[in-house]
């Protein structure tokens, strides 16, 4: 039988090192190998792969992904971290296999010994991945826009979705003809970007050529230092060029885009005024109209929220019967205060409001932005996962909809 062969997130902890060094001099049937991300974790011939709470590209759909390839993933926690976060936050990802950081190296190796896969999929594995299609957006939510006032975290909210959906085949499209800002939030180039994929478009290239072509047109890093696990498309390199962005083209790119990528984020734009006699931003209420979910932020103060009405005054009319989830960015803590934000809003939307999601502020995204890097784990992210449905606030606060919230009439 060959040795079991792990794959061993890079990680500061000491259980890294200390698993390196046992194996290489007591183990003869087993090996550690080190990975950076997501795909090298995927190799053929990994058996197991070991992450821990902090380990940066592990997501629920990361995990899944493993599972369905045959392998086993276990996580490791800090057992002195406050209120047993790091544990439930591996669980909350689909992993049922984790230990203690100070669990013994021999006992680690014991544990790793004992789950080796048969690399045949178990009825386990089955049920993590219908549990999985359960949280992310399938088919028929293919399209999601992304959108709000500006200043309220679109940006944000737009990256930080993708991020929970890395290893499903996501893709974020900069589709903003007013604050085009998710390269140099990314540290990308703005070289390619929106317009040279609907170039594609206005070409005429077959479906197949054109899905092909589109790779030339994904952003490549400009001074990120860290991989991302979703592609993305840059928004145009100057607001002054959205002349050359045409609304049909753009929404043709994001069916083009649908035919190769599960999930396709769309970030627009903050005006939304239907200006007669010009095509100003008519990409940003088109790619509303195409989009089959929605989701609106709002920033959390009395200013926000009165900006966030007037963005949603414009954008109902155009999404149809598009469900439209609303993210308080920036959320108070307090829940008096946002019992008054849940009323306010819920008078304001009505029945247009499937869902509401608080998002607390978080330090680790002014310092990602700082960085141009992904947000770290944290609050935000947590909170963020509320739109795939896995992960209830810690502050109690369920996310679900408005008719769950309303009382039933008598």
């Amino acid at each position: 039988m060959r040795p079991v062969l792990v794959a061993a997130a890079l990680s500061n902890r000491d259980w890294r090192p200390a698993l390196q060094r046992h194996v290489r001099d007591h183990e003869a049937d087993v090996v550690v190998e080190l990975v950076r991300d997501r795909h090298q974790a995927r190799a053929q011939d990994v058996d197991i792969v070991v992450v821990d709470d902090d380990t940066s590209w592990v997501s629920a759909a990361v995990v899944a992904s493993l599972i369905e390839a045959g392998k086993r993933v276990v996580g490791i926690f800090d057992p002195a971290e406050a209120d047993g976060y790091g544990e439930q936050f591996l669980r909350s990802l689909g992993i049922d296999l984790v230990v203690p950081a100070d669990l013994p190296t021999e006992a680690l190796i014991a544990f790793l010994r004992q789950h080796r896969p048969d690399r045949e999929q178990t009825a386990q594995d089955a049920a993590a991945l219908e549990h999985l299609d359960d949280r992310i957006p399938g088919p028929q939510r293919r399209i999601v826009a992304v959108g709000g006032p500006s200043g309220s975290g679109v940006t944000e909210v737009a990256v930080g979705l993708c991020q929970l959906l890395a290893g499903e085949s996501t893709i974020l499209v900069d589709t903003d003809e007013n604050h085009p800002g998710v390269s140099r939030r990314l540290g990308l180039n703005i070289h390619p970007h929106i317009v040279t994929a609907t170039d594609l478009v206005r070409r005429g290239s077959a479906a197949g050529e054109a899905s092909e072509s589109l790779s030339a047109c994904l952003a490549r890093p400009a001074i990120s230092p860290q991989e991302l696990p979703f592609d993305v498309i840059s928004g145009l390199a100057s607001r002054d060029d959205w002349s050359l962005l045409r609304a049909d083209e753009t929404v043709a790119l994001l069916d083009l885009l649908a035919q190769r990528w599960r999930n396709v984020v769309a970030k627009v734009g903050s005006t939304l005024d239907d200006l007669p006699g010009t095509q100003r931003y008519e990409v940003s209420r088109q790619v509303l109209r195409r989009a089959e979910r929605i989701i609106a932020v709002t920033h959390a103060s009395p200013t926000g929220l009165l900006h966030f009405v007037d963005w949603l005054v414009e954008a109902v009319p155009l999404v149809g019967d598009a469900p439209v989830d609303v993210v308080v960015n920036k959320a108070p803590a307090n829940p008096a205060m946002r019992g008054e934000i849940e009323t306010e809003l819920v008078n304001i939307t009505g029945d247009r409001m499937n869902s509401l999601l608080f998002v607390p502020a978080d330090k680790r995204v002014e310092r990602a932005a700082w960085d141009a890097t992904l947000v770290s784990k944290g609050p935000f992210l947590r909170h963020l996962s509320g739109l795939l449905g896995t992960v209830p606030s810690r502050l109690g606060w369920r996310n679900v909809t408005v008719a769950e919230r309303r009382p039933k009439a008598a």
